[in-house]
């Protein structure tokens, strides 16, 4: 069971910008049998289900698809999580102060649906809190919401401030129940079997399960500084002159400067890793505004740095050198005055400028790590980058080209998924560093930890890309999505969009797979 607040209040799970929608206007629940009902919370504008107006506080059947007007503003349905098919569990069990849990607790501290016990077919336990307002505890770490945490028989479980560990001993599996048998009934037997399970687990084999935590580790944090060049072409200005008095690197001019962030993941142990083109090479993204912007800034000042180079009494100089025809490419001219300068100018102004890049500065920062300083932080090199910018997808690499032992799995691209991807189907996560340093910092510690959002394919994927509920902020761009139980990537995110609401965007996994093998083979 899930339970969504929608309205225009910031603490809502579907939140609407309208001056018509109230700060909570309606609530949605989501049972785990897929019937999803919705109650007005007494809105200013009310509710209206297929043009009917609900009454306040009167909970309604609804479908998904159904017309939902809150105010002036339609439901999106994609905004609305699609949650687990049951079907795929052995059993669910829901915690909280409702009636329609499975255990009903009494507590002014816990919400509703405070949180889902699941069980799958292999006899397999998870705990997930539902966006509680008190949190869960398990063995008293508080688990992050909405992810299903593992959990043993043995564990003890507190929901808000109540201990519900007994309650929940009958749900979860006992594997080791029949340990308890054979110790009873063969004594001896049992104590060989528990030596032999003890040498298997301690047994150092290949490790192919997921982790998210260690998934965590693997994605680092992109910071980078280049600078962008409007480069001249055909310069009629002699690169002594140009490098004396204009810039150090002839027929180009320095138009700005700037730094950025952005996100990358391992690939394999060699240093490789997989994030976006435009986190790569940036200056290939400049909207046309700053491109017209600069190109008139240019302009004024070669004017100003042509007029101070060439002034009248340098003009009289230059006429009656051997520099004239090493300056302007052309026969020494018989006149003096301004005139050559404003047709040096004008050939100037009329001249073709492209823009050009470089990365000054192009490093990464590993999570759980406190910098201060660039040094700090590891350098990289650009492998490669896609041709298309529909693709937008690069490889880059550690200049010492070893992917550290902190970094215990990574995301093999012989482990992607190359399946097309189906709308609202699979629980996916993405990791990353959405406003990069400001939200990265851990504010206690100092520390560098990631981002950490679960999403869904919100629409019919397109040839290069996938949307996904939720934004994509600035800095996230370059995260890795992934299957939230195996970890198998799908997609790399790479923008948001705005339509009515917000979502994001990622390439399709196979594209960057394409580009690794090509690099690797």
């Amino acid at each position: 069971m899930k339970l969504l607040k929608i309205g225009s209040s910031p603490s809502c799970n579907v939140v609407i910008g309208s001056p018509y929608v109230s700060g909570v206007h309606a609530e949605l629940t989501l049972l785990d049998n897929g019937e999803i009902f919705i109650e007005d919370k007494n809105s200013t504008n009310g509710t209206f289900v297929n043009g009917q107006k609900l009454t306040p506080n009167v909970e309604t059947a609804v479908r998904r698809g159904d017309k939902i007007t809150l105010g002036n503003v339609d439901l999106q349905w994609h905004q609305v999580p699609v949650l687990d098919n049951p079907s795929k569990y052995k059993s669910i069990f829901n915690i909280g102060t409702s009636h329609r849990c499975d255990i009903n607790i009494d507590s002014q501290f816990a919400s509703r649906y405070h949180a889902t016990i699941f069980v799958d077919k292999k006899g397999n336990c998870f705990i997930q809190d539902n966006d509680s307002k008190n949190g869960t505890e398990v063995n008293g770490n508080k688990i992050a919401k909405g992810k299903k945490v593992p959990l043993k028989h043995s564990d003890q479980v507190v929901v808000a401030d109540v201990d519900v560990t007994e309650q929940l001993k009958p749900l979860i599996p006992n594997p080791y129940g029949w340990v308890k048998k054979v110790i009873i009934g063969f004594g001896a037997a049992a104590v060989i079997l528990g030596i032999a399970f003890g040498i298997y687990k301690l047994w150092p084999g290949p490790r192919t399960e997921f982790n998210l935590s260690e998934a965590q580790n693997s994605v680092v944090m992109v910071y980078g500084v280049y600078s962008v060049y409007l480069e001249i072409e055909n310069n009629p200005i002699d690169d002594e002159i140009w490098t004396e008095f204009i810039n150090k690197t002839p027929g180009r001019l320095q138009v700005t400067q700037a730094s950025y962030t952005g996100t990358a993941f391992f690939l394999d142990r060699d240093g490789r890793m997989g994030t976006n083109r435009h986190v790569a090479v940036p200056w290939e993204y400049v909207p046309d505004d700053s491109t017209k912007k600069w190109r008139k800034e240019a302009d004024e000042l070669l004017r100003s740095n042509l007029k101070e180079v060439y002034s009248d009494n340098d003009l009289g100089i230059l006429v009656n050198s051997a520099l004239w025809p090493a300056i302007f490419n052309q026969t020494k001219p018989q006149i003096n005055g301004i005139k050559p300068l404003n047709a040096l100018i004008r050939q100037i102004m009329n001249a073709k400028f492209n823009i050009v890049g470089e990365l000054d500065y192009f490093g990464i920062a590993y999570p759980g790590r406190m910098y201060s300083s660039l040094d700090e932080m590891a350098r990289c090199n650009m492998l490669d980058y896609s041709e298309s910018r529909d693709i937008d997808l690069a490889l880059i690499q550690l200049n010492d080209p070893h992917t550290p032992e902190s970094v215990s799995w990574v995301f093999d691209p012989a482990n992607f998924s190359t399946e097309k991807i189906e709308v609202q189907k699979d629980a996916l996560t993405w990791i990353g560093y959405p406003n990069g340093l400001a939200w990265a910092l851990d504010p206690k510690i100092q520390k560098l930890r990631p981002q950490v959002r679960e999403t869904m394919c919100s629409s019919m994927p397109s040839k290069y890309y996938f949307d996904i509920q939720g934004e994509i902020v600035g800095g996230a761009s370059g995260s890795p999505v992934f299957d939230s139980e195996t970890g198998q990537l799908v997609g790399v995110a790479f923008a948001s969009r705005v339509g009515g609401s917000t979502y994001g965007c990622a390439v399709h996994a196979k594209y960057l797979k394409e580009m690794y093998d090509k690099e690797t083979k």
